[in-house]
């Protein structure tokens, strides 16, 4: 199984889903009725019950609009320009802002959707073409984000990219709406249903990676070092850095990036059952 600060709350590395009142909650469309695309992947993967829906990112036309000024005002100094060379500044600052338009473009097609399910999820394309996935074959890459103010950290949020089975990209960070309650949500429901079959496999004998680690029943290994779980004295996360800690050993067995670890609640989960055990 290729298997923190911020926006949700955290306890010794691991969310906690925040509980909110209703009204926070953001709106379900649960009782619409589905698309018959996306009726057919919900039963061809066997999703269960819709949950929620969230939708892209609205981000306006701000953007847009003060580039279209600048690119106006150039265009005029172009115009007039007594030369080629500024003439040839202008058609580079028009490709740019064609490229521009042309990326919001797509990616508002891409990512129109996110729909959760009881067994998974479905990301739906501005045309309402589906991509489907269960949670038991979800990857989740999760990165802590600093926000920082004149160079004061004012906090931090979280960025979640999920991928399917065959590695391909379903959603990326930055586009769907309300992260904080989504991820958190997603992160839950892959640790609940993958958890137990790492588990399993761990006490049958075998090995199960996660990105750069490798978890077995006696032993953690990380860019070819191992160590037993009895020597792993703490499993620490702080802003979004990992690091195994082990016994009488100054440096660590490794500290790398949350957003390394593919599945990172799966394998922190694991891992402390493991040390513990």
């Amino acid at each position: 199984m290729a298997a923190a600060d911020g926006a949700a709350p955290y306890r010794e590395g691991i969310a906690v889903a925040r509980v909110e009142s209703e009204a926070e909650q953001p709106v379900s469309v649960s009782g619409e009725p589905p698309s018959g695309p996306i009726s057919a992947a919900v039963e061809r993967e066997r999703l269960g019950r819709h949950q929620t829906t969230y939708h892209a990112e609205n981000r306006g036309l701000v953007v847009p609009g003060v580039l279209a000024a600048a690119f106006m005002v150039l265009t005029g100094i172009g115009i007039t320009a007594p030369n080629m060379y500024q003439v040839a500044v202008c058609g580079l600052l028009t490709a740019v802002f064609a490229g521009l338009l042309l990326g919001a473009r797509y990616a508002n097609r891409r990512y129109a959707q996110l729909q959760l399910f009881d067994q998974g999820l479905i990301v739906v394309d501005s045309d309402g073409q589906p991509t489907a996935c269960r949670w038991d074959a979800l990857l989740v890459r999760q990165k802590v984000v600093d926000h920082y103010h004149y160079s004061v950290l004012q906090g931090r949020s979280h960025a979640y990219t999920l991928k399917g089975p065959d590695g391909e990209t379903l959603l990326h960070p930055g586009v769907i709406a309300h992260p904080e309650h989504w991820g958190p949500a997603i992160q839950d429901a892959v640790t609940e249903t993958q958890l137990p079959v790492a588990l399993a496999a761990v006490r049958r004998g075998e090995t199960v990676s996660f990105g750069d680690i490798s978890v077995s029943r006696d032993t953690v290994t990380a860019y070819g070092r191992s160590v037993t779980w009895e020597q792993i004295q703490q499993v620490t996360v702080e802003a979004g850095i990992l690091s195994l800690n082990v016994a009488e050993k100054r440096r660590p067995l490794t500290s790398m990036k949350v957003s390394q670890i593919p599945n990172f609640f799966v394998f922190h989960a694991l891992a402390e059952h493991l040390r513990t055990s």
